[in-house]
């Protein structure tokens, strides 16, 4: 028996390849620490792999799900080899509502970029330039990628990442979530990233998964509170739905500090603002200390500033010009 799993950076594979490794009893007691001692990361690194389990990321093109290229296993005779059949893929799925976390986290954990976009200026490394697209930094904010790092401001990362907030169901995570689900072989199973950020939720698709795969993990106290340890090791976990509060504060209309949101928070709050508030667009420099702030800027929004939203098809029911030119279409 042996199980492939499929992700997408910073989607928890390794977890997950660890957690079935460890308590199946289909595998051998698995001994070793299951956290890399960078605080930033869980499970990179050898253990006494059984072979049961293990994990890649998708090819860039058909037919996207392959056999093992799993570099822990270099070192780690026997493993298995691509001659060994695949009894099951399980592949780790992203939905449009597990983006704003998954982006808060990707930056730091992803290819290990370790990158803080949450300072006055952001000095992309080559590693992340060639990990992500970013060819919109240089069509759009005219950062261009030259030999040394290049070092943006914080307003640029914000209105860049906003941009994908605008269009979530375009995100590389969803589009690839997507692709991979249209092409998933027969015996391909799935499994929620969002379900690796809370221990219930976890353990609830745990029991789904083996209901659907057989791999006998075993539920008890040992493995739900290495589950918690995963959980409190995650940046940002204490705020994943800091968001959400910020969202009920402007639909209620009562005051709310936001000085401590990070970059991406701010991009996704800016992205609710512009799809919500029609014809409203966010501040391109400089950030808000409240929702009251916010509310204000809402409120007293220059009425001839209100057409050069491109995001919105209609001002005064009549076809928007930026819209248009957005989308390449005719007036």
């Amino acid at each position: 028996m042996r199980f492939q799993i499929m992700y997408s950076g910073a989607s928890h594979g390794s977890f997950l390849k660890m957690f079935i490794d460890k308590f199946s009893k289909l595998s051998p007691p698995l001994e070793g620490s299951a956290f890399s001692k960078d605080a930033s990361k869980t499970v990179h690194g050898l253990l006494n792999w059984s072979g049961l389990v293990t994990k890649d990321h998708p090819l860039d093109e058909y037919p996207y799900y392959h056999n093992i290229d799993d570099a822990e296993f270099i070192h780690n005779e026997p493993g298995p080899t691509a001659n060994d059949p695949v009894d099951f893929y399980i592949l780790v799925t992203i939905s449009t509502d597990d983006l704003l976390f998954l982006e808060r986290i990707t930056h730091i954990r992803a290819g290990a970029t370790n990158l803080n976009i949450d300072g006055k200026y952001t000095k992309f490394t080559k590693n992340y330039l060639e990990y992500f697209d970013t060819k919109s930094l240089e069509n759009l904010y005219g950062v261009e990628h030259s030999d040394e790092d290049p070092i943006v401001p914080q307003f640029i990362v914000r209105d860049w990442i906003k941009l994908g907030f605008l269009n979530p169901n375009k995100m590389g995570y969803i589009t690839r979530t997507k692709t991979l689900i249209q092409h998933m072989p027969k015996n391909c199973v799935t499994f929620p990233v969002g379900a690796f950020w809370n221990t219930d939720k976890f353990i609830e698709n745990i029991k789904i998964l083996n209901n659907k795969i057989n791999a006998q993990i075993e539920i008890n106290n040992e493995s739900i509170n290495v589950h918690k340890a995963f959980v409190n090791r995650l940046q940002k976990i204490d705020t994943i739905n800091r968001c959400n509060t910020v969202i009920d504060c402007l639909k209620n209309k009562t005051s709310y500090d936001i000085t401590q949101l990070d970059t991406v928070e701010q991009a996704f709050i800016s992205a609710y603002v512009e799809l919500t508030y029609d014809f409203i667009k966010m501040p391109l420099y400089g950030w808000f200390e409240n929702t009251q702030d916010i509310l204000d800027y809402i409120k007293w929004y220059p009425q001839h500033y209100k057409a050069m939203n491109g995001n919105l098809p209609k001002f005064n029911n009549i076809n928007n010009p930026f819209y248009l030119h957005k989308h390449g279409k005719k007036a």
